[in-house]
């Protein structure tokens, strides 16, 4: 079987890809881990960033870089056991990496034993460094990269070079608010359109751990509330936008209720606003939660009110 080159290979691929790499063995873009990162513990994930940032330093567009997890040094494949879910790894890394990574995690069966896969492919946005640290682990002053098959960090010149490339490609940061929300059009009932939200990403950088919620309050009754989740944890890339939608049909109303007998609460939902002037007045408001840089959760607020 001939061995796959690494720039021929791209997500998805199959158990016969992961066997080349096998094959291949080690090098600055491709390492081999016997067991799987404890992820319960603060120092496992450190280590599993600072793995993850050093090939997504080093990667290039035509070349990523892999993980390959149950798998020793000299090529022995021993499987793992119990691996962790990808929207584990998406999540930790979220939370790790700045400027987002492009990073996926698959578990491979390889003659019977699983294998799992890190895949990690080139960013226009990098470098890409950690917003925390773990101590004799992972420093948030460096940049991580490969050199051959170990750890390194890049230099002060090397970093400056990575930052020029990422300038001349996007141009540079015109804004200091990295996101701009807001409302671009109104829910009019009586044409069936809703209310609709976008939110923008004005720099240079992808933005990770993007939550976007939607309240819904009676004007005149606000006990009348309502949520909703439009995005989940979603990373928007350089200068991307998204819209999300909430249509009036989808509101729902519920009202406490006390039963004195049973010392019972319970909750009726409201059908009926009622036909009277300011029954269906709304104040809606915009959430919008991000990471910043520093790995700081930041949020964000828009309202606008409506007659439904």
């Amino acid at each position: 079987m001939a061995t796959p080159r690494t720039n021929d290979l791209a997500h998805p691929f199959s158990a016969k890809d992961v066997k080349g790499l096998i094959a291949a063995g080690e090098s600055d873009l491709v390492e081999f881990k016997r067991l799987w990162f404890d992820l319960e513990q603060a120092e496992g994930k450190a280590r599993l960033t600072q793995d993850v940032l050093a090939l997504s330093n080093t990667v290039r567009p035509d070349a990523p870089g892999f993980i390959l997890i149950g798998v020793d040094d000299d090529r022995t494949v021993v499987g793992v056991q119990e691996p962790p879910e990808p929207e584990t790894i998406t999540n930790i890394l979220a939370n790790y990496i700045h400027p987002p990574a492009d990073v996926r995690c698959r578990h491979y069966d390889i003659d019977g034993l699983t294998v799992s896969v890190v895949s990690v492919s080139w960013s226009p946005a990098r470098p890409h460094y950690s917003p925390r640290q773990h101590p004799g682990v992972l420093a948030k002053e460096v940049v991580y990269v490969r050199r051959d098959k170990t750890t390194g960090t890049l230099t002060l010149p090397e970093i400056e070079v990575l930052i020029r490339e990422k300038d001349a490609r996007f141009g540079p940061l015109t804004h200091r608010e990295p996101i701009q929300c807001g409302f671009v059009q109104k829910a009019e009932s009586y044409k069936g359109s809703g209310l609709v939200a976008r939110v923008t990403n004005v720099t240079t950088e992808p933005v990770g751990g993007m939550d976007v919620m939607i309240d819904v309050r009676n004007a005149r009754n606000p006990e009348l509330f309502y949520r909703t989740r439009k995005l989940g944890n979603a990373t928007l890339g350089p200068g991307e936008s998204r819209e999300v939608e909430l249509r009036l049909g989808e509101v729902t109303f519920y009202l406490a209720t006390f039963d004195p007998s049973n010392g019972r609460r319970g909750w009726a939902s409201i059908d009926n606003l009622g036909s009277h002037v300011g029954d269906r007045w709304l104040d809606v408001t915009l959430h919008v939660d991000y990471r910043d840089r520093d790995g700081f959760v930041r949020h964000l607020e828009q309202r606008v009110a409506i007659d439904a």
